[in-house]
């Protein structure tokens, strides 16, 4: 071999085995390889490149080894690309691109060029070109550095690339030689660059199998440019570039919130990048902009697009129970109360409740003076469960109680506003024969919350107990007339049975009760004691089973089937008086006048198709 070149620290192999052909002259590049026994494959395969170096007189290899485009197994397959690493389609191995004017000028070619989207010399300003004026692409094994295998020259471009081309070109440089990219967004090497401006290519495509051509067929350098154009930006204008690009994605769907609901796929392509190493910082600016900017996203807090920092201006139902220590359906329950300022907004099949976070830090402020049940409980002179059931009866809903996780919490002021209702009510002093409210729970002929809800209701008169002092709880300092309790004890003149007792004596279960009621098959008391309005009137309960039978007691009696017994009612065109709802555990009634419009029907004979038995088998 005449000549015998030294590699440039900015050439890759391949173009350094183009440039060692012409200056022998050998015509192809295969000539080379034929001389030192190397497959074709070299430019993807690592191979042994000691054949090589001897015929140009090189002690060390490893020059050529460190210019080469190999896979490298330590980096999760990353090529080699000088001091850097980079995706292996990031690199064009079908199609090179040169500048005609750095060829001339130092005789060499740069890595640079290889890379897709690259389309610009960042030295020159011009475009790089990739083809002939005879229509063929640059091939990467040529027999020269500026020819095409046609024998013609390769001309200069005299095409000026835009100053975006231009930019792209000279960040990407700067990432390969380990400097950080001035003005850029903040990738962490050339890998993360190239990862960021591919997805920001694909992204100005919005049908996947175009999307698939612009990135994954490496398209020509004209083609390459023309949507660099478009999608630069990302790169380059950070943050105001990524900013228009998420916004020019966030369609959103009409009655759905959520990142799937605005983004659609993109969103997910999006994640696919930006978990990727090098682009944690992108993906911080993404989440802080979706935190600011998406409406109502229901992001959840361990989400990959969940926002780093604290303070965002809104909470999700389950951030605010975090925050008040109780559950999401507990925090949605005081949004529709109106305790909390939120928005319940429907997604798909659930909903989305959104809570702003001024209004929980007020209610999480405010219950650092709240007391516990025990401590309300002990001021009133009673025991938790007898405050429990007052809350229940909803004597207390007035008083702003607060229910989190582990109880009931009730404000500072709560006995005392309680006493100030109570002594605005009373009216006289109470006698030796009066019953204060506090040993109101020591009685079994009444009950508390009966008595107190006679007295707020005005039918029971409420006395100043006697000798009340000071440090005295507040339901001791009243008293009632003892006669009063003994007529809330006794029972109404129109006896009567809760549901429980009702449903027990019909034999169905409770909730058939309130439908039957609805329906009119029985008959709700009224004028209960205490005030109570829940109950079933006996006389109704003993006249059901005169009037009404269910449809399995009529199936059984006449052992059939309820459901041949609502077909015969369909044919007979009869409807039942409650109808079937498996849905909710609801069995359908029927009234004894309709059961006797079919009884011939249900005595008559059942027709039964049997499977015929078989021929008896031959022998």
């Amino acid at each position: 071999m005449v000549v015998r070149p030294r590699i440039h620290p900015r050439e890759s192999l391949q173009q350094f085995i183009v440039r060692v052909c012409e200056a022998n002259r050998f015509g192809h590049p295969a000539r080379l390889l034929a001389l030192a026994a190397l497959p074709g494959s070299i430019l993807s395969r690592r191979c042994d490149l000691a054949s090589l170096a001897d015929l140009l007189a090189m002690d060390d290899p490893a020059a050529l080894c460190a210019a080469a485009y190999w896979a490298d197994e330590s980096r999760d397959g990353l090529l080699a690309f000088g001091n850097s690493f980079v995706p292996a389609w990031a690199v064009n191995f079908s199609r090179s691109r040169i500048c005609s004017s750095c060829v001339r000028e130092t005789g060499t070619c740069s890595r640079l060029w290889d890379l897709g989207v690259v389309t610009a010399c960042p030295i020159h300003e011009t475009t790089l070109v990739d083809d002939c004026a005879c229509g063929r692409a640059l091939s990467p094994l040529r027999s020269a550095m500026s020819a095409c295998r046609c024998g013609r020259e390769i001309e200069a471009s005299k095409r000026t690339g835009s100053k975006s081309l231009v930019a792209v070109a000279a960040a990407l440089s700067q990432l390969a030689e380990d400097r950080p990219a001035t003005g850029c967004a903040p990738v962490a090497d050339l890998a993360a660059g190239l990862r960021l401006l591919r997805f920001a290519v694909a992204a100005t495509v919005r049908h996947p199998s175009s999307r698939r051509a612009a990135t994954v067929s490496k398209p020509g350098a004209a083609e390459m440019a023309a949507r660099l154009e478009q999608s630069s930006e990302v790169l380059l204008d950070w943050p105001a570039g990524l900013h228009r690009l998420l916004a020019e994605h966030a369609t959103g769907q009409s009655g759905r919130v959520g990142l799937d609901a605005a983004f659609g796929s993109f969103i997910h392509r999006l994640k696919a990048v930006l978990s990727e190493p090098g682009l944690s910082l992108v993906a911080d600016e993404v989440r802080t902009w979706l935190s600011r900017r998406v409406d109502a996203p229901a992001i959840k807090a361990w989400a990959f697009f969940s926002p780093s920092e604290a303070g965002p201006e809104r909470l999700t139902a389950a951030g605010a129970g975090r925050v008040l220590g109780i559950s999401p359906d507990k925090v949605a329950a005081l949004v529709d109360r109106g305790l909390l300022v939120g928005h319940v907004l429907p997604a798909g099949s659930r909903r989305v409740v959104l809570v702003e976070k001024t209004s929980v830090e007020r209610i999480r402020a405010s219950r650092v003076s709240l007391i516990t049940a025990e401590a309300a409980a002990a001021s009133l002179g009673i025991g938790v469960k007898q405050l429990h059931k007052l809350r229940l009866h909803g004597l207390l809903a007035e008083f702003g109680l607060i229910r989190d996780g582990s109880g009931t919490l009730y404000p500072p002021t709560f006995a005392a506003d309680l006493d100030a209702k109570l002594a605005a009510l009373a009216n006289g002093w109470g006698n030796p024969g009066s019953v204060d409210l506090g040993s109101l729970p020591g009685l079994r002929r009444v009950k508390l919350h009966d008595v107190l809800s006679s007295v707020l209701s005005g039918h029971v008169p409420l006395l100043h107990a006697s000798g009340t002092v000071e440090g005295v709880p507040v339901l001791a300092r009243y008293s009632v007339p003892a006669d009063a309790t003994y007529k809330l004890g006794a029972r109404s003149g129109q006896p009567a049975l809760g549901t429980a007792r009702a449903a027990r004596r019909l034999g169905v279960a409770p909730r058939m009760i309130p439908v039957l009621l609805e329906t009119g098959c029985l008959t709700a008391a009224e004028g209960l004691c205490g005030g109570r309005t829940r109950g079933v009137t006996l006389e109704s309960i003993e006249a059901f089973p005169r009037k009404f039978a269910l449809a399995r007691t009529v199936a059984r009696e006449y052992q059939t089937s309820a459901r041949r017994l609502a077909a015969e009612m369909a044919i007979a065109n009869v409807a039942p008086v409650v109808e079937t709802d498996s849905g909710r555990g609801i069995s359908a009634v029927w009234s004894l006048d309709a059961i006797a419009r079919i009884r011939p029907l249900l005595q008559g004979p059942v027709s039964v198709c049997r499977k015929a038995a078989p021929p008896p088998m031959v022998r």
